[in-house]
């Protein structure tokens, strides 16, 4: 019934002829539009694809499938790309199809690595996505063989396009195939309700068909429902407005600015429907959202198949098959995961030995002899130590034997059936600990606790949740509120108080108090340690708890917001949201951000004296590099070590 309400809204705003208003109209015409993208060269990566086509070759012949999107109104016309040979060649060609039609073929260099530039006129444009095949046939000089291990690749892989890309005519198509930037405008103090449009738009776009726009959070001019300079190419321009309307509608000539407008809880709807199935609906220059679907996650029993694992089959000398477990896509913490593998491999000819396993994380879980039945059917526990965010079940088959001269014996295959049971329990606390509990033990739905810098806080707001759903299977969910709401919830929260953390009720992983730095239960017996740093240093952080029933994630600084704005826009480097571990992550004026590590006493009850003896030396650490900074800094520091018992010194 809700994809049936959802539908009909988006129907039903076909209809609806008249632009959205808004509370406060723009007292001057909206800005002529931006510019679109004209000629691009685009590197996969940009456009939400691996730069790197690796080609497993079997006997002379390997294959690969390639999709990529296209911009309205550009055509690809050529792939360009490094190819690295990892032997010498008597002969090779790359055949380009589509639809069993060719499109070009192209020899290969005989010897080393070299630049190639692959046609691509021709191809047939159908929808947004383009999909082709590439066929290698690689003949090595005479003795070499192929190796499993080092395949035949194709890096630095880019498009080059002809044409000038499409303005959007409809909201359906507003968000073009390729994204590069998004500017979402809010008033300079806006609504709870215009706080919680703007963080559901950023992640609607964060990680739109696997590319990661540069998502940005600006002022509109008091007053206005545009911004006053045109979106660049590659841009799109998002006004959020409470009043007037709901709706979505597009205002401006050229590539437009789209206007999300509403009341209260219809505005967080409207901007909900660029991450709903039912956007492709909305073919007009404005669309009303009915109800949305609440984003569908696993059950806790569930099987392969139905955590859309595909290609679980490999056909090899040495095959693997690997399963993903995401604890995302199950939208909670996980705890007690077991497997019940289903499948098959190739049965062995009796002169070979051979072995197959189950590993996660390198640890062997599971192994057994191939024997001739090529049967999988075992059942296995990963063990709640070995959890992370998300984690890769290996199944492989090795052999012992004579495989030929390259090979012509074996390969051997292995295919996991889709079938294969999933199990799965919740963990409390989660696990593992710290960043790499998130976001799946602040969902199903991301609560966050903003302060009275409204417009700030939701530009960090989106900022930290943009990072989050880079980490997330599924579309996240967001509902802003005030940090004081949050707290009583009782639910998992973001928290963001920006100028300093006031709570008693809560202890953090790293505190200041005044030049006091302070890290609980890190010595031996579990009591804090301290260290005294004059003058005082001023720091950001994000720093995660658990307070015996739920999550929390804080965005805090000791009265520095700046300093945790540098955090924030550091961690939106690549990679380095998913690359946080610990606890806490510091940021110190004129040097990288620091690392509080997890404490192995929350670990285990029984954690060794030499693991905590670990922990008190990296407080020292921390501590240390918080003072080095500082003196960097030209600036006189007094340090008074010393470790604290409750209220007493020692």
């Amino acid at each position: 019934m809700r994809r049936v309400g959802a539908l009909a809204g988006v129907i039903a705003a076909l209809l609806w002829t008249s632009p959205v208003s808004a509370a406060d109209p723009d007292p001057d015409p909206a800005p002529s539009g931006g510019a679109g993208i004209t000629n691009p060269v685009l590197a996969m990566p940009d456009m939400g694809v691996s730069g790197t086509i690796a080609f497993t070759v079997n006997r002379f012949n390997a294959a690969k499938s390639v999709s990529f999107p296209v911009m309205r109104g550009l055509v690809p016309e050529e792939l360009r790309a490094r190819i690295e040979l990892p032997v010498f060649l008597r002969f090779g060609t790359l055949t380009v199809s589509q639809d069993g039609r060719q499109i070009s073929r192209v020899g290969l260099p005989l010897e080393g690595d070299a630049d190639l530039v692959i046609p691509l006129k021709g191809i047939q444009l159908s929808g947004e996505w383009v999909t082709l095949n590439l066929a290698l046939t690689v003949v090595p000089a005479w003795d070499y063989c192929w190796d499993d291990y080092a395949p035949v690749r194709l890096t630095n892989a880019a498009v080059v396009f002809s044409g000038s890309e499409a303005p959007p005519s409809t909201v359906a198509d507003f968000l073009p195939a390729v994204l590069r930037s998004v500017t979402i405008g809010i008033p300079s103090g806006p609504s709870m309700a215009e706080s919680n449009a703007a963080v559901q738009v950023a992640t609607a776009v964060a990680q739109r068909n696997g590319q990661k726009p540069n998502v940005v959070v600006s002022r509109l001019p008091d007053g206005a429902t545009a911004f006053p300079a045109a979106s660049a190419p590659g841009e799109r321009q998002i006004i959020i407005k409470e009043g007037g309307n709901k709706g979505l509608a597009l205002q401006g000539d050229g590539v437009p600015s789209l206007l999300i407008s509403g009341t209260g809880e219809e505005l967080v709807e409207q901007a909900r429907l660029l991450s709903d199935p039912s956007l492709r609906l909305a073919v007009s220059t404005t669309a009303v959202a009915g109800p949305l679907f609440e984003p569908e996650l696993a059950n806790d029993n569930t099987t392969v198949a139905e955590l859309d694992q595909n290609e679980l089959a490999d056909d090899s000398l040495w095959p693997k098959v690997r399963v993903q477990l995401d604890q995302t896509r199950f939208g909670h913490p996980l705890a007690d995961v077991r497997l019940h593998l289903v499948g098959s491999y190739t049965p062995l000819p009796e002169n070979f030995g051979g072995e197959a396993t189950v590993s996660v994380a390198g640890e062997v879980l599971d192994r057994w002899a191939a024997t001739g039945d090529g049967v999988i059917d075992r059942t296995l526990t990963i063990p709640n130590r070995l959890l992370r965010r998300s984690m890769t079940v290996e199944v492989a088959v090795s052999a012992t034997g004579n495989p030929g001269h390259c090979g012509e014996h074996l390969p051997i295959g292995v295919v996991i059936d889709g079938s294969s049971a999933v199990q799965v329990g919740t963990a409390n606390p989660p696990v593992p600990q710290g960043f790499q509990s998130f976001p799946q033990a602040l969902m199903p739905s991301l609560e966050i606790g903003i302060g009275q810098d409204a417009f700030a806080d939701t530009a960090r707001a989106a900022q930290i949740a943009v990072g989050l759903q880079r980490l997330s299977s599924v579309q996240l969910m967001t509902e802003v509120t005030s940090v004081q709401n949050a707290l009583e919830s009782g639910r998992s929260a973001i928290l963001i108080a920006s100028d300093g953390w006031s709570d008693p009720s809560l202890t953090l992983p790293f505190s200041v108090d005044g030049g006091k730095i302070t890290v609980p239960g890190v010595d031996p017996e579990g009591d804090p340690l301290s260290m005294d740093l004059e003058p005082e240093t001023k720091f950001g952080s994000l720093q995660t708890i658990f307070d015996g029933k739920r999550a929390l994630l804080i965005a805090t600084s000791n009265g520095a917001p700046w300093q945790l704005d540098a955090l924030l826009n550091w961690l939106d480097g690549s990679g380095r949201w998913s690359g946080l571990n610990g606890r806490a992550v510091i940021a110190v004026p004129d040097g990288p951000p620091l690392t509080v590590p997890n404490n192995p006493i929350a670990d285990s009850a029984q954690a060794s004296a030499a693991a905590q003896g670990d922990q008190e030396g990296w407080f020292w650490w921390v501590a240390g590099g918080i003072a080095a900074v500082a003196a960097a800094g030209a600036v006189l520091i007094l340090l008074r070590a010393r470790r604290t018992y409750g209220s007493g010194e020692s």
